[in-house]
């Protein structure tokens, strides 16, 4: 009843477009127990935009709610309505791998990967256009100083292998060939590889030395296809590049020095084949 009542709110928003306040806080009051109730789950619909909102612009505590009770929910369900719910879900995912709070960002990615898991039927081919948008930040997330969620991106990365009936993927991660699964997201889709830049850039600022390391190499291995990308692409990547030669850690500094002087180089721009040899040299 208490749910009927607030799909029922006529200001369930403010003229902002965000969540009412006190709308948001009788949602989240008790919002998880609420969650395990059939009625919830019948009526999932109703209350679906003003969670999909908390999840945009909620505190980290709230989001950590909604997405604890939109999994108590999604388990209730049919596979067909779960399936449905589970492709609109993921794009809002994305941004909480990225959260200040680490259990914010397992939570995420643990979801993910069960979301993946529930899609049937038609679904699948939008999920796999989904999930796309998710291996980048996967392969960067297992680089995370937190294990817990290091080991949470590698299955959520495992599952979407699974989804994607990507063999040569599974493979590498089954074997623990984790040096690999960059190379490996390139060489499956080289026309995405302009994506994969812009995926990449804004980790090269990310609070985790780790997590910046692995930006840098990925970019790296991606400028093998620098004769594809234009002369304002590559401006951008040297941009982006160049404050991280002073990087705090001697890893990513030298590694991101090493590889601006790549990028730099004329005999690169002349013979962009010499490019990949000379990338290789610098990372096992």
């Amino acid at each position: 009843a208490e749910w009927e009542e607030l799909a029922d709110e006529p200001d369930v928003e403010s003229h902002q477009g965000c969540p009412n306040v006190r709308t948001a806080g009788l949602l989240l009051e008790g919002l998880v127990g609420l969650s395990q109730r059939a009625e919830m789950a019948r009526n999932i619909e109703l209350f679906l935009p003003g969670m999909m909102k908390i999840l945009q612009v909620g505190s980290e505590n709230a989001k950590m709610k909604i997405l604890l009770a939109l999994r108590n929910v999604l388990r209730q369900l049919k596979k067909t309505k779960a399936s449905f719910i589970a492709v609109q879900l993921v794009g809002r995912l994305l941004p909480l791998f990225d959260s200040e709070c680490s259990e914010l960002r397992e939570l995420s990615i643990r979801m993910l990967a069960e979301l993946l898991q529930l899609v049937v039927g038609r679904d699948e081919k939008r999920m796999r256009k989904e999930v796309w948008r998710a291996l980048v930040p996967l392969l960067f997330r297992m680089s995370d100083q937190v294990p817990s969620v290091a080991k949470a991106s590698r299955e959520a990365l495992l599952a979407a292998a699974e989804l994607l009936k990507w063999k040569t993927l599974k493979h590498l991660l089954q074997r623990e060939r984790l040096w690999e699964l960059g190379a490996c997201l390139l060489q499956k889709s080289r026309s995405r590889a302009e994506d994969f830049i812009h995926q990449s850039l804004p980790y090269l600022q990310d609070p985790q030395a780790n997590v910046r390391l692995a930006a840098v190499r990925f970019i790296g291995l991606i400028t093998r296809r620098l004769r594809e990308q234009t002369t304002d692409s590559q401006a951008d990547i040297l941009s982006a590049l160049q404050p991280l030669e002073n990087d705090w850690d001697i890893s990513v500094s030298s590694l991101a020095a090493r590889t601006t002087s790549i990028l730099r180089s004329p005999c690169v721009q002349q013979r962009p084949r010499g490019l990949l040899r000379a990338l290789r040299c610098c990372w096992p």
